[in-house]
């Protein structure tokens, strides 16, 4: 009996120095947690909208497990550390954390950023408050929320004017997932009025930035519904209202901006740029986009970059655009290719030890050639050996041995667009596939020919097609 009270006491002592109390006091209470409670459920969407209000509740309440607080007590069970980066240190600032006290927490700034919250859910006369109640050294708060009727979107429009530039944001209409009839939602619109503008980019607006786009709303239509129309900014800059053609496309294949340019070549209306002559301009051509007398599409520019980096020689590659200096509205574009190291040789030492008894070391080395054709072509060899011998059971000392060569060679072969019919997706203009081509050598594995032996070779060489992941 006397053994069950002590064993109670000591677990009521280890519960109350784990609580986290240790300085709280009825008048500093420690923040112990809080509720959001609607006076009137929103609408719609009642379970996404209690989230998003208390991820807004900064900071939180400590850890709460079972009634401790293990962050919190620790925290207060370390001295103040005298080094930063002490152990100290870390138990009572990284593994605990200090207690949150309800002075800590800007209620008056929670309500407001509730309401601010709310109106971009079109709710426009929330309002919230909180009610703070206290239990001894602990305080709970309660925020009730009243959202008000929210407002609905009466009528969608696109563009003010019927100029060019006005008239593309008027096609954007027939795309928007935006409907009549449906709640105020910020995040939908500045949503659409992104996608527009990256329309914009695409067609030839070079300079075109979202904030370029507003949204003018006009509530003086009825009660609790609004008339919104995506339009132009009026300060928009000269710059974003100019369109943007493509005039020369220099590609500069093997680009080192230590040397000079040793040749160039005009290959498909592109101007091709040799430094090093390592690479065909044919081939390297067909993996560009871009071409004169086009409109500045920002998605064609990613594509080539992305498609370049796919050849997997080169170790940068980048696409820039300069202004032309005597004409408005032009753009001289640049693909920069650096390329990586022709060769690389690598060499792997290992050691292998099998359930049937049998060890040994192994040995690889590969080699990798990176321009093999001039064509951005890609070799690889490696050559595998391994030697085991068994070191215990009933064939003791015998001996086994593998060798093995892997070739593979990835070639880039070029088809018009017009074979990709199938795909979903259409491909830009001068786009091509690629095709990869793969030839595995012979491996040969047998036994010592002192021994029953057997051994095998065998070799396979296989090819498929490909899309570039950027163009699927």
């Amino acid at each position: 009996m006397r053994g069950t009270a002590y064993f109670a006491m000591l677990c009521a002592t280890l519960l109350s120095s784990c609580s986290g109390l240790k300085y709280a006091t009825p008048e500093r209470p420690l923040f112990a947690g809080f509720a959001v409670e609607w006076d009137q459920p929103p609408v719609e969407e009642r379970k996404r909208l209690t989230e998003e209000l208390a991820d807004v509740v900064v900071p939180e309440p400590n850890t709460n497990i079972l009634g401790m607080r293990p962050a919190a007590a620790l925290h207060n069970a370390i001295k103040e550390p005298r080094k930063v980066n002490g152990l100290r240190n870390l138990l009572k600032n990284k593994i605990g954390s200090p207690p949150v006290q309800l002075a800590d927490v800007p209620l008056n700034d929670i309500n407001a950023a509730f309401e601010n919250r709310l109106h971009n859910h079109g709710y426009f006369g929330a309002h919230s408050r909180y009610e703070v109640n206290i239990h001894g050294r602990k305080a709970r708060v309660v925020f009730h929320v009243s959202p008000g009727t929210p407002h609905l979107l009466r009528s969608i429009a696109y563009g003010d004017s019927t100029d060019t530039l006005n008239l593309r944001i008027v096609r954007e209409h027939s795309r928007s997932p935006l409907e009549t009839g449906q709640l105020y939602e910020l995040a939908k619109l500045d949503a659409e009025r992104n996608r527009v503008a990256s329309s914009l980019r695409n067609a030839g607006w070079y300079h075109m930035k979202d904030d370029d786009l507003v949204w003018a709303a006009d509530t003086s239509k009825g009660v609790h519904v609004m008339d919104v129309r995506l339009r132009l900014k009026r300060n928009a800059r000269a710059k974003a209202k100019q369109r943007y053609t493509i005039d020369v496309v220099r590609v500069h294949g093997d680009y080192d901006e230590a040397l000079p340019a040793n040749d160039t070549t005009v290959v498909d209306t592109v101007v091709y740029i040799n430094y090093l002559n390592t690479y065909r301009p044919k081939t390297i051509v067909r993996g560009v986009f871009i071409r004169p007398d086009q409109f500045y599409s920002a998605t064609r520019s990613d594509q080539t970059a992305q498609h370049l980096s796919s050849f997997g020689v080169f170790k940068s590659t980048r696409v820039n655009y300069t202004e032309d200096t005597l004409h408005t509205g032009v753009l001289h574009a640049d693909v920069f290719l650096v390329p990586q190291k022709r060769w690389s040789l690598f060499s792997e030492l290992n050691a292998v030890s099998s359930s049937n008894n049998f060890a040994g070391p192994g040995l690889r080395i590969g080699l990798k050639d990176r321009d093999i054709f001039r064509g951005a072509e890609m070799l690889s060899a490696d050559l595998n050996g391994r030697f085991e011998t068994q070191i215990a059971g009933d064939r003791k000392g015998t001996n086994a041995y593998e060798i093995g060569v892997k070739v593979s060679c990835r070639s880039l072969v070029s088809f018009p667009s017009a074979a990709c019919a199938p795909c979903a997706a259409p491909l830009p203009p001068h786009a091509r596939t690629s095709a990869t081509v793969f030839s595995d050598a012979w491996v040969c594995t047998g036994w010592n020919p002192s021994t029953p032996h057997s051994a095998m070779c065998g070799g396979t060489t296989r090819g498929y097609g490909t899309m570039p992941a950027s163009l699927k």
